[in-house]
């Protein structure tokens, strides 16, 4: 079995081979539904990673100033904890709606521009998404 999975030939190994291949260059393939299988992956908190206003809250806009630097660690995937309005009694998980963002992390239009830059960049973005959390 082992020898069967080294095998450059085995569709598993050329797979796996050709998507490291496309991380390499800083290809985006969005029909890969495997990316996440080698992908490097950054979890953070919008509002623990940098302050762009200086009001003390980390922001949409400062972790858009950043990408380049996170980029240029190797990450492939951005992971962020929960940014949605929530009382903030739970860290964020208490989410109170599920379709706009914390106001002290900056307006919605901060949040998509978040999006489209890492897309130009090549990085995913991943939410984490919090349901009945009680």
């Amino acid at each position: 079995m082992l020898d069967l999975v080294r095998d450059p030939a085995h569709p598993a190994v050329a797979t796996s081979a050709a998507r490291a291949n496309r991380l390499r260059r800083g290809t985006l393939d969005r029909s890969d539904r495997l990316w996440f299988k080698d992908a490097v992956i950054y979890q953070l908190h919008v509002k623990a990673y940098f302050d762009s206003n200086n009001d003390g809250v980390g922001d949409f806009a400062g972790l858009t100033q950043k990408l380049d630097y996170i980029k240029d660690m190797g990450v492939t995937a951005l992971w962020l904890l929960p940014f949605y309005p929530s009382p903030l009694r739970d860290d964020g998980y208490d989410i109170a709606e599920h379709r706009d963002g914390q106001r002290s992390y900056g307006p919605l239009r901060d949040m998509r521009r978040l999006g489209d830059v890492s897309h130009q960049r090549d990085l995913r973005v991943v939410t984490e998404v919090v349901i009945k959390h009680a």
